[in-house]
């Protein structure tokens, strides 16, 4: 569910950012001049980005909280509490 999420989300901020390239160049040159395939490749290398960062952010997250939680059951554990 958090995958689709994040993929859904990467995907939508490639189509905003490829958006926002090509109305901006439409404001400077006619719109048979707007470079579309350039603009859509540039937002999914963005989106693309924007995933990996977003996925390495809750991988360590993730992990971090997993170490953590393994070191409290370890100390709950120990029979020194007694």
């Amino acid at each position: 569910m958090a995958m689709a999420n994040m993929v859904s989300i990467s995907a939508a901020f490639a189509l905003v950012i490829a958006a926002m390239r090509c109305i901006a160049e439409a404001q400077i040159v006619p719109l048979e001049n707007v470079f579309w395939l350039a603009n859509l490749a540039t937002g999914v290398f963005c989106g693309a980005t924007i995933f990996a960062a977003t996925f390495a952010v809750l991988c360590a997250t993730f992990f971090t909280a997993k170490r953590r939680r393994a070191k409290l059951e370890a100390e709950l554990d120990s029979p020194d509490d007694i």
